[in-house]
């Protein structure tokens, strides 16, 4: 299947969408810098591509990086 096909075109096909945390971005060094500028509003993620599992644990991810950086 080509990237086209999963609607991520213009995208290598070695990209997938997955969970948030489990990929290349450095969320410590995110999450800290977000800290120490003092940012406390929204902080979203765009997937869902793989079922609601999927998002559901990128959300528990990301709730656990604000507890531990921001809240």
């Amino acid at each position: 299947m080509c990237s086209s096909d999963l609607g991520t075109i213009g995208y290598s096909s070695s990209l997938q969408h997955g969970v948030t945390g489990r990929g290349l971005n450095d969320y410590d060094a995110i999450f800290r810098i977000l800290a120490e500028h003092n940012y406390r509003g929204w902080v979203s993620i765009e997937d869902g591509m793989n079922g609601m599992g999927e998002m559901a644990a990128s959300l528990a991810f990301l709730r656990g990086m604000g507890q531990r950086y921001m809240f």
